[in-house]
């Protein structure tokens, strides 16, 4: 029986932004596209009778223009399926599924923060009564290991829980913190350009 929302598990993984572009059916042009990038959007494996079917969930398109529209030379985002084999599944109508993610550790904190402005955008008012399910998986790039944090929960508390389980994972580690805080600035200044441009 799964626990009461909110809660968040953390454990190692195995996958990593290479690992994907490696293991999966894509073009040698996507490949490269995969292996620059510093957000990756990963699709879920197996449905009901399906083991083999990769699927994202409903808006994950939504998510990727999203991310694309604020991505810079810094952030770059990639979704790890060639066009012609994109298949969105609605899963649940009482919870916002959010596609798998696997970024880079100096890049964790900007995830996690444009993650909450769309669930702002797509949920509005809607985020006290809806819960989110998402998985992150935060690589470590000199080590060549992951971590993988998901949470389940309701949307209005997404930012607080996910961020302080970020916070406690890179206690140790200054370095990929003071890049992502850089990082996290660069974003939210191009995100408030491209907000008043719309107005």
């Amino acid at each position: 029986m799964m626990p009461e929302p909110p809660y968040i598990t953390i454990i190692n993984s195995q996958e990593t932004i290479r690992s994907w572009a490696d293991s999966s059916d894509i073009s040698a042009n996507l490949r490269e596209g995969v292996l620059r990038a510093d957000f990756l959007i990963i699709p879920s494996k197996g449905y009901l009778d399906r083991p083999d079917l990769l699927f994202f969930p409903e808006g994950t398109e939504n998510l990727f223009r999203f991310l694309r529209g604020l991505q810079n030379s810094a952030f770059r985002v990639e979704i790890c399926v060639e066009e012609e084999e994109y298949r969105e599944l609605a899963l649940h109508a009482d919870l916002l599924f959010i596609a798998s993610t696997i970024v880079s550790n100096a890049c964790v904190g900007v995830a996690v923060k444009l993650i909450s402005e769309y669930i702002q955008r797509k949920l509005g008012s809607r985020r006290q009564e809806t819960n989110v399910k998402w998985d992150l998986i935060i690589q470590d790039d000199k080590n060549d290991r992951s971590v993988k944090v998901s949470y389940f929960g309701p949307a209005s508390e997404y930012n607080t829980v996910v961020s302080q389980a970020i916070k406690k994972l890179f206690e140790a580690q200054p370095n990929p913190q003071k890049r992502t805080r850089h990082l996290m600035q660069r974003s939210r200044w191009r995100y408030i350009k491209q907000a008043k441009k719309k107005r």
